[in-house]
């Protein structure tokens, strides 16, 4: 069974989008599969311009506006993945429809895998541990 989704699905030219809330296990999910398949994997916290970073490590949440650029980012490593026939999974939030259809605009093998963890934590508790990781990235503030 794995070996035949693995022959359907992953054979070049895909991005599996993981989509959810903080918290939901996006990252530590999506690496895994990447691993699991050899495929490519993509952290889109790690495509964050620096204003965006700033923001979120001072607590301010994201306007749409802000997150523009970013979503151009992964849409534009989307497609990368694309025009070199490589499966790649891309991690990042995309909750709302527009964002998704930023996404999928430039690749048509675009997929979206909706995770729906549960938080373990209060949302405040969540939030201030995001301030909190954002702070500690040294490699962040480069972006």
């Amino acid at each position: 069974m794995l070996w035949n989704m693995t022959q359907r699905y992953l054979n070049g030219r895909e991005s599996y989008i993981l989509m959810g809330v903080s918290g939901s296990g996006k990252s530590l999910i999506g690496s895994k599969i990447a691993t699991l398949f050899s495929a490519k994997f993509i952290d889109g916290d790690d495509l964050h311009p620096a204003k965006n970073i700033d923001k979120m490590s001072q607590g301010i949440p994201l306007t749409d506006e802000d997150r523009l650029p970013w979503l151009e980012r992964l849409n534009d490593a989307s497609y990368s993945l694309y025009k070199k026939n490589e499966t790649g999974f891309i991690v990042c939030s995309s909750l709302k429809k527009q964002y998704r259809d930023i996404l999928r605009k430039s690749s048509p093998n675009v997929h979206f895998l909706w995770l729906d963890g549960r938080l373990r934590h209060h949302s405040a508790a969540n939030a201030a541990s995001c301030r909190a990781f954002y702070a500690a990235r040294p490699a962040a503030k480069s972006v």
